[in-house]
């Protein structure tokens, strides 16, 4: 029963071990795919500066823009603005997405670090 605490703290390391992981493992992407209602409608580098307004099929749009590696939703007019507060975005495997007009981000390319291939 004196030991009980040693869960906890196990745990805690662990989680702690995982996010490391995940921190020294994560690659920058080279380009952002814009994607609206599963066709995509613009593949964005990374590594240029843009801006590209996507209009939304019920009305209003979304402006995404791409500055110094990064990209985010800098405005949207749809209800709740959940993609603008996603915030900016550099690493693959990441996502910005806005429900209501459709749209989808997502960050591809750059350097993988590959041990194993699925066939």
């Amino acid at each position: 029963m004196k030991r009980l605490w040693l869960i906890p703290a196990g745990l805690a390391l662990i989680c702690l071990a995982a996010l490391l992981i995940l921190r020294l493992t994560r690659a920058p992407g080279a380009a952002a795919e814009v994607r609206q209602n599963g066709r995509t409608i613009a593949t964005l580098p990374l590594d240029r500066d843009a801006t590209l307004t996507v209009p939304a099929p019920g009305g209003g749009s979304n402006t995404v823009t791409v500055s110094g590696g990064r990209v985010r939703v800098s405005h949207a007019d749809c209800p709740d603005g959940i993609c603008v507060r996603q915030g900016w975005k550099s690493y693959r495997g990441e996502d910005i997405v806005c429900l209501p007009h459709g749209l989808v981000i997502l960050i591809k390319g750059g350097d993988a670090h590959v041990d194993a291939v699925a066939q």
